[in-house]
C-alpha cells in the first residue's frame, strides 16, 4: 500500500494510539473512546501526564521560534508529528518567517490523513508516510527532495518520539546524519 492509498479507515478505533491520546490532552477532537480511557487510566496514576504534554507543546513553539530567529533555520523536517493542534511546526516557523518549509514525517493513517487534509494546498508544507527510524527512506522521498535543500541548514526535530523507540531499534542511528 502507498502512502496515498492510506486513510483513516487504515486505523484501529479498538486500541489507543499516542497521537490520538496526545491530541486529545491538547483538546483536540479527533480521538476515540479507548484513547480517552487510557488517558484517564494513566492520569490516575499519572496526574502530571496533563501538564507535561501541554508543557511540551509550548517546548515545541519555543524550540521553533528559537530556530527561526535566532538560528535562521527556515526548514524543518518533524519526525513522528503527531496529530494536527494549534502551533504546529508550520504555523510557528512561519509566523517568524513567512518563507519556512516543513516536512512532516509520521506512519499513523489517522495523523496523515489529517495531516494532508489540512495541509492541502499548501506548496511549501508536506506529510509524508515515513518511519524515523528509516531515514534512508525519508531523505528519499520526493517531497522532502522537493522542499529541503540540504545545502543549507535543516532542524530535524524528534519532539515527544523518544519514548517509542526500544533499544532494539536503535534509537541513536534515528538521528544520524
Amino acid at each position: 500500500m502507498n502512502e496515498d492509498q492510506l486513510s483513516i479507515a487504515d486505523t484501529t478505533s479498538d486500541r489507543p494510539t499516542s497521537a490520538r491520546a496526545y491530541g486529545w490532552l491538547l483538546g483536540g477532537k479527533d480521538n476515540y473512546e479507548v484513547d480517552r480511557r487510557f488517558i484517564r487510566a494513566q492520569l490516575e496514576h499519572h496526574p502530571a501526564g496533563l501538564d507535561i504534554t501541554r508543557q511540551n507543546r509550548l517546548f515545541l513553539y519555543r524550540a521553533v521560534r528559537y530556530l527561526t530567529v535566532e538560528a535562521g533555520i527556515r526548514q524543518f523536517v518533524d519526525m513522528g508529528c503527531g496529530l494536527p493542534t494549534d502551533a504546529n511546526v508550520h504555523q510557528v516557523a512561519r509566523e517568524f518567517a513567512p518563507d519556512a518549509r516543513v516536512v512532516y514525517v509520521d506512519i499513523d493513517p489517522v495523523v496523515l490523513a489529517h495531516g494532508r487534509a489540512l495541509l492541502a494546498g499548501d506548496a511549501s508544507t508536506a506529510v509524508i508516510t515515513a518511519d524515523m527510524r528509516d531515514q534512508d527512506a525519508v531523505l528519499a522521498h520526493p517531497d522532502v527532495e522537493r522542499l529541503i535543500d540540504f545545502s543549507e541548514p535543516v532542524a530535524a526535530l524528534f519532539l515527544s518520539v523518544g519514548h517509542h523507540l526500544r533499544d532494539a531499534d536503535g534509537p541513536s542511528a534515528s538521528c544520524a546524519p
